[in-house]
């Protein structure tokens, strides 16, 4: 993500916290509460795909390094 799409979201996400309180009368232990709750579940998102993109990962490096072996074969054989 580059520095502007960061800080836009940012900014965006702000302005919703900010209206989001406003117009709820929500405090701002109860946001924090509320998103305290939404980052650990995006931590856990964010652990997830880690997780998938080192097994993909390492899947097409597997499947990399067994052509040459493949290759050999063909050649002696």
């Amino acid at each position: 993500m580059n520095l502007q799409t960061r800080l836009e979201l940012q900014g965006s996400l702000q302005n919703w916290v900010d209206s989001t309180m406003n117009q709820f009368n929500i405090s701002a232990a109860q946001m924090e509460d509320a998103m305290s709750k939404v980052i650990l579940n995006l931590k856990d998102k964010v652990l997830q795909d880690y997780l998938l993109e080192q097994q993909q990962a390492y899947q097409e490096a597997m499947a990399s390094s067994s052509i040459p072996e493949e290759q050999e074969e063909d050649v002696d054989g």
